[in-house]
């Protein structure tokens, strides 16, 4: 008898601990974990690591770990309320020979599906969408795209509530996805030397401004600013004195392109930036071009442009 005591007692603590520590854990090293991702829109296999699209559809296959029984107790799996249905159902049970699963009471189209808490592995397919407003948020009529770094596709609780696994994905969009592929294409010009050494501290301004951006949400306008930097605008300097006005020509260009960024964030955006401040720069970038003529037509060609878009914005 005080042994049947004894063994009951070790087997509820040791379910406690269990539920605790899964709970506690990751998703690597609770019941959930991913199988594959087959991104259904694009057709093609997620590798591991790789973020989801928002808009696009996936068929993802989670593997369920129960480790221990209690018959007489239920767990369920539950899809983020925000997925959407892509097809008839959500789920498909992919082994159905698992003894906590009951068919006739299973319903596919639920985003929660409920099993009894039996040792073993139950392996589930769910076919779903990503909402394509997911990474979009609206601040002031500005539209931000933020990255979902922890969205939550499943959780499994058991009864009571206790969360003993989760399944956690990065969600971007295409309009993150460019900004990123950008930055990391134009962070290498300079030491694969398509842009001379020189313009290091400019070409680097140009990097910490978009990053600034683009983790303010503003991805639209942090991309516009890489526009900046191409090889044309950034010719081999001659000598000291020549690179020496280069750089300042090229501080005003930085200068009037991140004007330009803040003002594309609205149709309103020209009110946040004073007439008098865009008519210094407009008078300075005037009087460099005219000097920028004498070295590098490109670049002048470049400030008049900028210029001009200034002055449509007033």
């Amino acid at each position: 008898m005080k042994r049947s005591i004894l063994f009951s007692v070790m087997t509820f603590a040791l379910m406690i601990l269990l539920i605790f520590s899964s709970n506690s854990a990751s998703a690597a090293t609770g019941w959930a974990s991913v199988v594959a991702i087959h991104d259904l829109t694009g057709g093609t296999t997620v590798s591991p690591g790789q973020p989801l699209l928002a808009g696009h559809s996936y068929n993802v296959t989670f593997s369920i770990a129960i480790p221990y029984n209690q018959t007489n107790s239920q767990f369920k799996v539950s899809l983020s309320p925000l997925l959407q249905r892509q097809g008839s159902q959500f789920w498909y049970v992919q082994t159905p020979r698992y003894a906590g699963y009951n068919a006739s009471n299973f319903v596919p189209g639920n985003k929660t599906v409920n099993f009894t808490q039996i040792q073993g592995q139950v392996d589930l397919s769910a076919v779903f969408q990503i909402p394509v407003n997911l990474t979009l948020r609206s601040v002031s009529g500005v539209v931000l795209h933020l990255a979902q770094n922890d969205f939550p596709l499943i959780t499994v609780s058991v009864s009571g509530g206790a969360q003993v696994g989760n399944v956690s994905q990065t969600v971007q969009d295409q309009t993150i996805q460019t900004y990123l592929t950008t930055y990391q294409q134009d962070s290498t010009l300079v030491s694969s030397g398509k842009i001379p050494s020189t313009y290091s501290s400019f070409v680097n301004n140009i990097l910490n401004q978009s990053q600034s951006l683009y983790g303010s949400g503003l991805v639209t306008q942090a991309t516009s600013l890489l526009g900046v930097l191409t090889s044309s605008s950034f010719p081999a300097p001659p000598n000291n004195s020549t690179a020496t006005y280069l750089g300042v020509a090229l501080v005003v260009v930085i200068i009037v392109a991140v004007v330009l960024a803040v003002m594309g964030m609205r149709r309103s955006g020209k009110s946040s930036v004073t007439s008098s401040v865009i008519s210094d720069v407009q008078r300075e970038l005037a009087t460099l071009e005219v000097t920028a003529t004498r070295y590098d037509k490109n670049l002048a060609d470049r400030m008049k442009a900028l210029r001009e878009r200034l002055n449509d914005a007033t």
